[in-house]
């Protein structure tokens, strides 16, 4: 079963970098991006570009 809830693009970024099981590090190394860059969007900083979140999504994709 599946559920849907709706959270903020931080805290999705921060909940897929746990579902991939990545390091700030390893996962702002496969996003092209400074890890400073995925911390300040991860604590809500910085707005997460929309590219990211579709990284993301493909990246989760591709595991599951």
């Amino acid at each position: 079963m599946k559920i849907q809830v709706e959270v903020y693009p931080n805290e999705y970024v921060r909940l897929m970098r746990g579902r991939l099981e990545l390091t700030q590090g390893e996962l702002a190394q496969r996003l092209g991006i400074a890890r400073g860059s995925l911390t300040r969007y991860e604590i809500g900083e910085s707005p997460v570009p929309e590219v990211a979140i579709r990284t993301l999504k493909r990246m989760a994709e591709e595991v599951s």
